[in-house]
């Protein structure tokens, strides 16, 4: 299955809650449907690059769940520690909830004292996830950010302006 910019949705209208990033396709297809809703989209992407990008896009997006390494080479340049700092610094008025996967335990060593980044190594735990969303309160803050969000869709046109207020 090619992952590059696949999306698990469960109803046309609903809009994303959440991303998966991470390059290997078993791993993403576990990980989105563990966290499945019965509303809401999951994206599942396969790259940094792809992940700001799909997040630019989506501002209803609140749970992003990433692979450490990205890139077979395992970059240090393409890892979710950056992804984290990137999303971090471009969206700083979101409320993000990060979960940081990966098989290799040292790589928490840096994200265990960030308030909003959960670790979870592998082999991934479906249950953990859930309850990781039950706990952060994940599933309301996603009705009220979709209601939001349509009701902005509704009264507002789309622009491509950006706006810059203070």
């Amino acid at each position: 299955m090619d992952i590059s910019g696949s999306t698990l949705q469960k109803q046309e209208d609903d809009l994303p809650f959440a991303i998966v990033i991470d390059d290997d396709p078993d791993m993403a297809d576990e990980i989105a449907e563990s966290i499945a809703l019965p509303r809401g989209a999951i994206l599942v992407v396969d790259g940094l690059a792809k992940a700001l990008r799909a997040v630019e896009e989506n501002p209803t997006i609140e749970l992003v769940i990433t692979d450490y390494y990205l890139t077979p080479d395992q970059d240090r340049y393409r890892n979710g520690e950056q992804l984290i700092d990137c999303l971090m610094c471009m969206h700083p008025h979101r409320n993000f909830e990060f979960v940081v996967i990966s098989g290799d335990p040292y790589c928490f060593h840096n994200l265990r004292d960030r308030e909003t980044i959960t670790c979870q190594a592998k082999p991934l735990i479906p249950d953990v996830l859930t309850n990781l969303m039950i706990g952060k309160g994940i599933p309301d803050r996603y009705a009220q950010t979709m209601l939001n969000a349509r009701k902005c869709a509704v009264t507002s046109p789309r622009s491509e302006a950006v706006v810059l207020t203070s």
